[in-house]
């Protein structure tokens, strides 16, 4: 069972515990994990399979995940490098968000900004590679944002 408190660190089944350390590149590539959720509604459906292309051709394992929540606790604890998702609700995330940012975890979201007012986009990972992950997303969601005026 995975906890946090405003006040603790994260546990799981009461040890201490806390996100990779890793690097991007080649020490990020060579180790399993990473997740994206399986729900999203069917307007981002390419984008987020767009983006698994451009992730998968770079990293060894891609998992698609059910549940946001248990996404997020699986970077706390270090068993996933990052997680992200593109149409969820922060009810979703809420109590994952505390456990990973409590065990040294980053969560936005999917431009980078407060996880807090998200349009439904978000990303969880080390600070390490949070960028990395956010640069994957981005380069999909500015493609194919809609023209203003049109």
């Amino acid at each position: 069972m995975f906890a946090a408190t405003l006040s603790s660190h994260s546990t799981l089944n009461g040890a201490t515990i806390g996100v990779q350390q890793i690097s991007e590149g080649f020490d990020a590539s060579r180790r399993p994990g990473w997740g994206l959720t399986g729900r999203t509604i069917r307007t981002k459906q390419d984008q987020a399979a767009r983006i698994a292309a451009i992730m998968a051709r770079q990293v060894i394992t891609l998992n698609v995940m059910g549940s946001p929540a248990l996404g997020l606790c699986n970077v706390a604890s270090g068993r996933m490098h990052a997680y992200w998702a593109l149409d969820l609700k922060i009810w979703d995330i809420a109590a994952g968000a505390l456990i990973l940012t409590r065990a040294g975890g980053t969560l936005t979201d999917a431009h980078g900004a407060s996880w807090l007012f998200s349009d439904g986009g978000y990303i969880a990972s080390n600070s390490i590679i949070h960028g990395w992950t956010l640069r994957c997303l981005q380069g999909v969601l500015e493609d194919q944002a809609p023209l203003r005026g049109h």
